[in-house]
């Protein structure tokens, strides 16, 4: 499987979060400009949703978009939805752009060949007894050289310290799980992931979790995320430092007290 591309800012668990969930681009920018890709108007849809997210947000908070396609037709464009997204924001706000091919990107001469996350060649196939299988068989021939485990991932204590001074994603190149060195300086919203497990270890500080429940005023924000005001009822949980909590996926959480600051390592398993 050809890993995610992501490309822009890191962004904070503090910030208030508008995810944007696309199957392509033409979902998000207006079919009928004529403007370059950077400067296209978003589609009157796409506008309404990043808008009302944006004025439901806390008058001061700073924002964060992420924006996920599902299928990319080139490797570049993260760098050009981020740099439009950018352009409408405006200001200090945050933007993140991910791809998730659920095959190989296409590029001009074939199927690409990706090591450690760079495109160092492709694998182009003509002459079998379709165009499917010409595909196939360049899919094949790429996986091929992409065989074999992933690279280790190492962080030196500098930049762990540096990631939970701020609150960022510390490690997403993987489609499996995701590591987060959080900070949490207020209390937050209802969170439910639907595919993602959070695995929670405490670093410093306290909290109160509450777990199940039922989240008042859900709204989706992205694909397989949910978030809601608040949590009735559901069971507190007094986190502290060296705590360790697994919240399955779909579980409905809340931070709901959080000293200040509070900082967790979280990893998200799918």
């Amino acid at each position: 499987m050809t890993s995610r591309v992501s490309v822009g800012d890191q962004i904070p668990p503090n910030c208030e979060l508008i995810e944007v969930h696309v199957t392509d681009l033409r979902q998000l920018f207006n079919p009928i400009d004529p403007s370059p890709p950077r400067e296209k108007d978003l589609d009157s849809r796409a506008e309404e949703f990043i808008v009302s997210w944006a004025r439901a947000s806390k008058r001061d908070a700073q924002l964060a978009l992420l924006v996920e396609v599902d299928t990319p037709e080139r490797p570049d464009e993260a760098a050009t939805v981020r740099d439009a997204a950018r352009l409408y924001l405006k200001g200090d706000n945050l933007v993140k752009v991910t791809l998730f091919p659920e095959k190989p990107v296409a590029s001009e001469g074939g199927v690409p060949i990706v090591v450690d996350d760079q495109i160092v060649g492709a694998v182009g196939v003509s002459g079998a007894a379709s165009a499917q299988q010409d595909e196939e068989l360049a899919m094949a021939g790429a996986r091929a050289f992409e065989s074999g485990p992933p690279p280790v991932s190492y962080f030196p204590k500098e930049a762990v310290k540096a990631g939970f001074a701020k609150g960022i994603v510390l490690f997403d190149q993987s489609d499996k799980y995701m590591v987060h060195t959080s900070r949490r300086e207020q209390p937050g919203m209802a969170e439910i992931h639907t595919k993602d497990a959070d695995i929670v270890y405490v670093l410093d500080g306290t909290a109160a979790l509450i777990t199940g429940g039922t989240p008042i005023g859900v709204k989706p924000i992205g694909n397989d995320e949910l978030r809601g005001e608040r949590i009735d009822g559901g069971e507190v949980r007094q986190l502290a430092k060296g705590d360790v909590i697994i919240v399955p996926a779909g579980v409905p959480h809340w931070f709901k007290e959080v000293t200040n600051p509070f900082l967790y390592y979280v990893v998200k398993a799918r």
